[in-house]
């Protein structure tokens, strides 16, 4: 009991083995601390109390959940006797090489949290262990005083060969199955003779031999893609960013951004529940019946579970009456009759038609049906109507009414001088065809001289320049359409 007493007032010497790629966090999170409080090799030598060093001890690996009177403050008081009377942290080694091991565990776990308080300010009301419901997942959760999240695998050992073993099993173990802005691995060596040392550590996420950095980088690249191509572009530069953190954990110029982008798509995505998993995405109107919604497996987005996300069977199914298709990779696509899926999340009016996101880029390489599709939302978005798009007996593309104005809309791309007497015959035998107004719209910004032949022929020009204004606002046709 005396020396439970005393050992609020005693202070022992370690030295602390800081990895660099800690220091950018410590820094974040330490505001006593500069980049100048690190010296090149980054070996410090640091007070530590031992009645921090107990309590933390004693809260991690407590040995009862029957508390007593009699126990008070003696759980793992016992560890007292096995630390040396000098002012470095120098340890008695026990002669039961079994009770040892559990002594060199236990001052290792007690450890990492005394000098993580002392680099990062650590909240003691929320140091708390993590339960075991698998293997290989760190030992120690708890929030620092930034409010930030960090994760500690703690080891101890009194043989510097077991030691070398422990730093392996700990970049392994430091990351756990929920996300968390830090994570450490502390690795004391406990000397009787000399100051016992702990290396505090952030390996790299996953070593270059580790079989599964080479199938992250392709996954990584394989999301970045199919992101892209289904117009994803957040997403897609979410998984480009995903890969750099494969290839350099957090030492990466973008790593604050895909931190950012992780925020926003995790707080300002539509959420939907199919079957036992989390879909985020967004929500598009495809016409005044339906929806669609695409989006993606939530557990894709966190680092550890995207490095451990094994494809599955697709599958589809019904869901409060809509339908969903989930791929083998983890999209989901829902055609939903109604918002019952995300009631409270969105309001109908707030859904984007999803030729909202339309761009000259879209004009330049969708299919001509795309186009057509395009064109027929904008004249409905300007308050006209679509009388009838092309087919195999109409010869126009679209035949719409606008401010009881009738026009026949022609669409063709990349016009030259050497096709446009072709294209001029073809509008030419249109005009013959129908008694509406001739519209020529066109990617290719045309040359004055071409636009006056056009123009001579009573037809109406859209060429690049005035699509790129209807694009950007859909009523800017009827500048065009009087």
């Amino acid at each position: 009991m005396l020396k439970l007493l005393t050992c609020w007032f005693t202070n022992k010497n370690i030295i602390v083995n800081i990895d660099q790629r800690l220091v950018p966090s410590i820094i974040r999170n330490n505001g006593q601390l500069t980049p100048q409080s690190f010296n090149p090799s980054n070996v410090h030598n640091i007070t530590i109390n031992l009645r921090k060093l107990i309590t933390a001890a004693a809260t991690i690996q407590t040995r009862r959940t029957n508390p007593t009177r009699f126990n008070k403050l003696l759980d793992k008081s016992d560890l007292l006797d096995f630390i040396k009377e000098c002012d470095d942290f120098c340890i008695i080694k026990h002669h039961d090489t079994d009770k040892q091991i559990g002594i060199s565990e236990d001052l290792g776990v007690g450890l990492s949290v005394i000098v993580t308080d002392h680099y990062y300010k650590i909240d003691w009301t929320t140091l708390g262990k993590i339960s075991r419901h698998r293997r290989s997942q760190p030992d120690i959760a708890c929030m620092l005083l930034s409010n930030e999240s960090i994760t500690i695998e703690a080891k101890g050992s009194t043989s510097i060969g077991w030691r070398n073993c422990q730093r392996n099993y700990a970049s392994h173990q430091k990351h756990g199955p929920t996300p968390t802005q830090v994570s450490v691995a502390s690795c004391a060596l406990l000397k009787e003779s000399s100051i016992s040392d702990v290396d505090y550590l952030d390996p790299p996420l996953l070593p270059p031999e580790d079989p599964r950095y080479e199938k992250a980088l392709l996954k990584a690249d394989h999301y970045a893609r199919i992101f892209n191509l289904i117009g994803q572009e957040e997403l897609s530069k979410y998984f480009n960013y995903m890969r750099q953190r494969v290839l350099y954990d957090r030492d990466f110029e973008q790593f604050e951004k895909k931190q950012e982008l992780y925020e926003k798509i995790k707080s300002q995505s539509v959420k939907i529940q199919v079957g036992q998993q989390l879909f985020l995405g967004n929500i598009e109107k495809h016409d005044e019946d339906s929806l669609i919604f695409i989006g993606i497996d939530d557990r894709l987005l966190n680092v550890y579970n995207f490095i451990n996300f094994e494809a599955h069977e697709e599958n589809f199914l019904k869901h409060n009456g809509d339908d969903f298709y989930l791929s083998s990779d983890g999209l989901c696509i829902g055609f939903l009759g109604s918002l019952r899926s995300v009631e409270g999340q969105i309001q109908y009016a707030q859904i984007p038609h999803y030729f909202d996101s339309f761009s000259i880029v879209d004009f330049d390489y969708s299919r001509e049906s795309t186009l057509i599709g395009f064109l027929s939302h904008v004249i409905t978005n300007s308050g006209g109507t679509v009388q009838q798009e092309s087919s195999f007996e109409r010869e126009y593309d679209l035949l719409v009414v606008l401010n009881n104005r009738k026009f026949a809309i022609e669409v063709k791309r990349y016009i030259s001088r050497r096709n446009l007497e072709i294209t001029l015959g073809l509008l030419a035998h249109l005009q013959r065809m129908t008694p509406f107004q001739l519209v020529l719209i066109t990617n290719t910004r045309v040359s004055e001289e071409l636009s006056k032949l056009i123009r001579e022929r009573n037809i109406i020009l859209i060429d690049r320049s005035a699509l790129c204004k209807i694009i950007d606002n859909n009523k800017t046709i009827l500048d065009y359409l009087h």
